[in-house]
């Protein structure tokens, strides 16, 4: 049996991107340029035969710190090359997928594929900023991208969206029972590989019932590090009606002298933004976070909110995160409605309260790419109920 024909059968459609390369590059200035070459059914180097051991190594889905740790114990092990797959639609991955192979970890394939893919091995970078930094670097810029280098908030729209149907029949979530605010998770096919730099997601509070509407509605995900943050609002919240932006974790910060931004993120380390805003019942509101500004040791995130019905745009307030942050991932996104005051107020004390979730999109260089709705969750939410398409929206209903 040939090389080739002997390999695992996802290994040959990695292959087949591979070679679209044509040749392997050294990682390290002082490494000769070695040649790949496809003979008859087998792969060359330097015009030898060379049998391909592979594994598939999801850097994405590993802390930096680890990789060459992982990648030394995988050659112990007689891999002699590593397959990368971004977690992203089939289509991208037949193209934006890369491979380099062992030789004391230093030669890579496929160093110019049509999308990108993983940087050379150099840009394997065991430091995450400059992982962040290569993977920046090695996903192509959108061929009609914003000449800012990043998507501007000119670059996000805001059109007044069509009030959707709510149907006559709920939609039972999975998970009921399950502890936490019922939820509702999406899917973003053609996220790129080194994430979003700016997202919109719009909601429109339905129904509120006062006084105890110690409600937080809500959509929360997290950049590439994993590191979470979450905006919405709140019709009792700090400052009664109340719209805010939050980022978890350490290393964060804010700009000392805007009063409406401190320390902290519920209850632990992070930073928020916390403003008074008069939202209206029925109204559309869009909400945007957006990288602002980027340095060697830090990224700017700025989260604003525009009332589509009257067009208004209203600052929350900017934070700072590490670079090692990275850009956006919505794969890890969901929007929830939460009860904050279930202690005082239990089911069925619960007020009734309706909000509509629309669907997330994430932006790259100014280039929309939209999202679907991939679960509900009833969880321990009072009375829940959904109202949905299954696709592009969903109004969550809870309490009494």
């Amino acid at each position: 049996m040939s090389n080739v024909r002997g390999t695992i059968v996802w290994v040959a459609a990695i292959i087949a991107a591979v070679i679209l390369a044509g040749s392997i590059t050294a990682a390290r200035a002082d490494t000769p340029r070695r040649s790949a070459a496809v003979v008859g059914e087998e792969f060359a180097i330097d015009g030898k035969p060379f049998q391909n051991v592979f594994g598939e190594f999801q850097y994405q889905r590993i802390p930096g710190a680890y990789w060459q740790d992982r990648l030394r114990k995988a050659r112990a092990r007689g891999v002699n090359t590593i397959a990368t797959a971004p977690m992203v639609s089939a289509a991208v991955s037949a193209v934006a997928v890369r491979a380099f192979a062992f030789d004391d970890i230093r030669y890579d394939f496929a160093s110019a594929l049509p999308l990108g893919g993983l940087p050379a091995h150099d840009h394997l970078a065991f430091d995450p900023v400059q992982r962040v930094a290569a993977l920046e670097r090695s996903t192509t810029r959108p061929r009609n991208g914003s000449a800012a280098g990043r998507t501007t908030l000119s670059e996000i729209a805001h059109p007044l969206p069509t009030l959707p149907p709510k149907k006559m029949a709920w939609v039972a979530g999975s998970c009921a029972g399950c502890k936490g605010a019922d939820n509702s998770h999406y899917h973003t096919a053609n996220q790129p590989l080194v994430g979003f730099d700016a997202i919109k997601f719009t909601m429109s509070p339905r129904v509120d019932t006062a006084p105890n509407d110690y409600y937080y509605w809500a959509y929360e995900t997290g950049f590439m590090n994993r590191q979470q943050f979450y905006f919405g609002l709140q019709p009792n919240g700090q400052f009664g009606k109340t719209a805010l932006f939050s980022v978890f974790g350490n290393g964060t910060s804010s700009n000392s002298r805007y009063r409406y931004c401190k320390a902290g993120a519920d209850s632990g380390s992070g930073t928020s933004c916390h403003i008074p805003y008069n939202w209206k019942l029925d109204h559309f509101y869009d909400f945007t976070v957006t990288l602002v500004g980027k340095s060697r040791t830090s990224e700017e995130w700025q989260g604003n909110v525009y009332d589509d019905n009257t067009g208004t745009k209203t600052f929350i307030g900017d934070i700072f995160v590490p670079a090692s942050a990275g850009y956006i991932d919505l794969n890890r996104g969901g929007a929830f409605e939460e009860y904050f005051e279930y202690g005082s107020y239990p089911c069925p004390r619960e007020p009734y309260t309706s909000i509509l979730f629309l669907t997330p999109t994430g932006y790259w260089h100014g280039q929309p790419s939209t999202s679907a709705y991939a679960n509900l969750n009833a969880n321990s939410g009072c009375n829940v109920k959904f109202y949905t398409d299954g696709a592009t929206y969903a109004y969550l209903d809870n309490g009494h």
